[in-house]
């Protein structure tokens, strides 16, 4: 995995109807996928209690259990073996990334922080429950002994207060495990500024795929795509976040697009209605535009599809709708 490449394609995986149908390890093995995004964490807190751990929503992705501890101090959590096993065969044999998203269609006001206190608490628990062993209560990890490689934040509740505080603090306690890099990243809505993710998290980011579908201001649909791609891309170019080569690493733009025609009919339609074909020039005309500096930078990263389990059952002309922007990143 390259995170500098302006090649990659993130997927997000487990909350479409095709999770059913495939594994988190299937999706590593796709040679088309680069990182794939568990979602959701949906609530800092079981049924808004104070204090109490978070909910975590990834049933469709696989079965799950409750050990002791969870039923205890934990209810909204599960412990999710399969995904454990599959967390560790990306990693290991593909190679692949794994970040964990945070909102969600169904995080409502779940995500809400009161204060900077409070956000230093929520790094605490998410790196406890999904960085490196040895924080919490080993019952209480849902994945088990994998380790994530870093968070995603994506939530529409209009609630961006202390958030950044969550990033710097989250930046804080990777830096305390040199044996990998971990990543944060970003889901915002394509419009600028988002309403519910700060600018503060944004630019800790080391990606950052804004939502390019379901809104007519700045969607594939819309006229201004043009301008809304090149204000992303000059409010990312001067972000620095560090990697552990300690060489600068300007934070990556990813295009985020749908993978599936009923996961926003006139996106899709728009970008990819032409079938194969409009996927690999898309792919093409976007690379052009913000990799030789077209969008006034070239920090480009490459394209996010919501999901990855629908992407890989889009099969067009023989390949699947990830496999064709691939080579529209790719090619010349």
């Amino acid at each position: 995995f390259n995170p500098r490449s302006s090649q990659n394609i993130a997927v997000y995986f487990g909350q479409s109807p095709a999770t059913t149908r495939t594994s988190l390890a299937d999706q590593c093995a796709d040679p088309n996928i680069d990182i794939v995004i568990l979602g959701f964490l949906t609530s800092l807190r079981y049924n808004n209690t104070a204090g109490a751990f978070p909910r975590l929503e990834l049933s469709a992705a696989c079965p799950s259990l409750q050990t002791e501890v969870m039923q205890t101090l934990a209810p909204g959590l599960a412990y999710y073996p399969q995904l454990e096993a599959d967390i560790l065969r990306c990693q290991g044999r593909y190679g692949k990334k794994i970040l964990l998203s945070l909102g969600g269609a169904g995080s409502g006001e779940g995500l809400g922080i009161g204060s900077d206190e409070e956000a230093g608490g929520v790094a605490d628990v998410l790196w406890g429950l999904f960085g490196p062993p040895g924080v919490v209560d080993e019952g209480l990890r849902p994945f088990g002994g994998a380790v994530v490689d870093g968070f995603d934040l994506d939530k529409s509740d209009g609630l961006p207060d202390h958030w950044d505080t969550v990033a710097t603090a989250l930046r804080t306690k990777f830096a305390t495990d040199t044996s990998k890099d971990y990543f944060l990243s970003a889901a915002p809505q394509c419009l600028f500024p988002d309403a519910s993710i700060p600018l503060g998290w944004l630019v800790q980011s080391n990606f950052v795929w804004p939502q390019f579908f379901n809104n007519q201001k700045c969607d594939l649909t819309s006229p201004s795509l043009p301008d809304a791609l090149s204000q992303w891309s000059r409010i990312l170019a001067s972000s620095i976040v560090p990697l552990s080569d300690a060489s600068p690493f300007r934070t990556r733009l990813y295009v985020g697009v749908p993978s599936w025609p009923d996961a926003a009919p006139s996106s899709y339609a728009a970008a990819f209605g032409t079938g194969w074909r409009g996927v690999v020039s898309f792919a093409r005309q976007i690379r052009l535009f913000l990799s030789e500096g077209g969008g006034g930078g070239t920090n480009l990263g490459g394209m996010m599809f919501w999901d990855g389990p629908e992407g890989g059952e889009n099969v067009l002309g023989g390949l699947s709708i990830l496999g064709w922007a691939k080579r529209g990143l790719v090619s010349g």
